[in-house]
């Protein structure tokens, strides 16, 4: 997602606002949904990302992984 925003966006502008807050400041949600949990899978992989932390082991049924992005 940050090697190519725009072929992500808007999701990639969204994912970016959340990672560049103090996590403090991220409120848990009050309605959960499907959405709002796999927005949060996504904000936690990109931060996982960034942590240089092994995306392959971490999430080993993602598609994308060995598509380059």
């Amino acid at each position: 997602m940050y090697k190519s925003p725009q072929k992500y966006s808007p999701h990639s502008n969204l994912v970016s606002n959340e990672l560049s807050r103090d996590s403090t400041e991220l409120q848990i949600p009050k309605h959960t949904n499907a959405a709002v949990i796999r927005f949060y899978r996504y904000v936690q992989a990109a931060r996982d990302g960034q942590d240089m932390k092994n995306c392959i082991a971490l999430y080993p049924g993602c598609d994308i992984l060995g598509s380059g992005l």
